[in-house]
């Protein structure tokens, strides 16, 4: 096949237990013109020899090999030979809907957009529940199909921002730029995050399939959220400030940052409150130092107050006036801290 419509970026790690369910998800599309970019990112399981197997038995797989550099630039390794006309973001214990590419080529065409985006479900390799920020159909326009329609940047990009694995987007239209840019994994720790913010900061267009087609395995044997119980025990937790750091510049650099500031104080906060309550004890007070150094940099107003969930605004007012680790603990557990919930969250129920 010289032109295939896909082209399927898949970083591949230590994944040997999952990549066949993961590739026969891809073998088995009702639409049939892809590639599959596979960049083994320094495996020490059997993953290659899997990959090696699946491509001699289809050609349309193509394996790259890198040293352990992390996922970000594995997907660079893997664009910079794709041929395809769409590009797909795939990672390698996760599967996908039989249907998926004829729906999204159908959409992603027919909207004229530069990223289509999708739902998909979180699956522990038996149950699946719908993941609620990948529904984008609350920011269609009313009277909209539902599963064809153009999202707007401005109502949407917070959860775009958490939509790291439900899109597609035109190759043709990313190939215009050459200056995307791929943190390695020792920089950042959402290493997809600066790539994901800048396709949704340049698109022009925006369409959303309303279906679900992505299912993102939330357990890996041995290990919760793929990185989760890795990152958290040692210093590359800390990634998460650069990882909320690379947000805010790519969002001056397109001169989004002030019109879109709440999305980026309620990314902010969350994320930041999200790895802090999962960092080791050893690690607590040096966290908590680099927290309130980056909190103190995000003013937020009161007119933040109804917008941002309650027990964030919460927190991030009690990381201002503690003075250490375990002080803000202290605070925490107090009935002041449980007083100020209560009355924030009836402020919010304020109309």
């Amino acid at each position: 096949m010289i032109n295939p419509l896909v082209s399927v970026v898949m970083p591949v790690y230590n994944s040997g237990a999952y990549l066949e369910e993961c590739l026969d998800s891809v073998l088995n599309q009702t639409l049939r013109e892809f590639e599959v970019l596979c960049v083994d990112d320094g495996s020490e399981d059997n993953s290659y020899d899997i990959l090696k197997r699946y491509a001699d038995k289809d050609k349309r797989i193509k394996i790259f090999r890198q040293e352990n550099l992390g996922a970000a630039l594995a997907r660079k390794n893997a664009l910079s030979n794709a041929c395809g006309k769409f590009a797909f973001f795939l990672d390698s214990d996760d599967k996908i809907e039989r249907v998926a590419f004829e729906k999204l080529c159908q959409n992603i065409d027919s909207n004229k957009s530069d990223i289509v985006c999708f739902k998909y479900w979180e699956y522990d390799g038996e149950n699946k529940i719908p993941f609620y920020d990948s529904d984008l159909s609350r920011f269609m326009r009313k009277g909209s199909d539902p599963k064809n329609s153009v999202v707007s940047l401005k109502a949407a990009f917070a959860a775009l921002l958490d939509n790291t694995n439900s899109k597609m987007f035109s190759l043709l239209w990313f190939n215009k730029y050459d200056d995307w840019f791929f943190p390695e994994k020792k920089d950042t720790l959402i290493e997809d995050l600066p790539l994901n913010c800048q396709l949704f900061l340049r698109a022009s267009s925006i369409s959303f399939c309303d279906e679900f087609l992505y299912y993102y395995r939330n357990y890996r044997q041995g290990r919760r959220g793929s990185v989760l119980d890795v990152i958290r025990n040692s210093e590359y937790i800390f990634g998460i400030f650069n990882s909320v750091n690379y947000v805010e510049t790519f969002m001056k650099k397109f001169s989004v940052f002030d019109e879109l500031f709440f999305d980026f104080a309620l990314f902010k906060i969350s994320h930041l409150k999200g790895w802090y309550e999962v960092c080791p004890y050893n690690l607590k007070n040096m966290f908590f130092d680099k927290l309130k150094e980056a909190f103190l940099r995000t003013e937020l107003t009161t007119d933040c107050l109804k917008k941002v969930r309650y027990d964030n605004y919460v927190f991030y007012l009690n990381v201002l006036k503690s003075k250490s680790y375990e002080e803000l603990e202290i605070n925490r557990k107090s009935f002041k801290f449980y007083f100020e919930k209560v009355f924030y969250k009836f402020m919010q129920s304020v109309k």
